[in-house]
């Protein structure tokens, strides 16, 4: 898909000192930027629940543990 944007000068200016920053084209740069935007918007969120749980199960390291390898699981 071809797509064309009229982007304020300044905003051009930036988009062009991020791509070469970088080391990629204007075209390469935008490309990957919409790309990652899309995948991010097309993973699920975790939900509360999950994330609850994840650290529930972090809670359960000991710091000490974390150095020894041990943990009170």
């Amino acid at each position: 898909m071809t797509v064309r944007l009229e982007i304020k000068p300044e905003i051009e200016a930036s988009l062009n000192a991020q791509a070469a920053a970088k080391g990629a084209s204007l075209d390469a740069y935008l490309q990957d930027a919409i790309e990652s935007l899309a995948r991010a918007q097309a993973a699920p969120a975790a939900n509360l629940e999950e994330l609850r749980a994840t650290l529930d199960t972090l809670a359960c390291f000991q710091p000490s543990a974390m150095l020894t390898g041990r943990s009170n699981l």
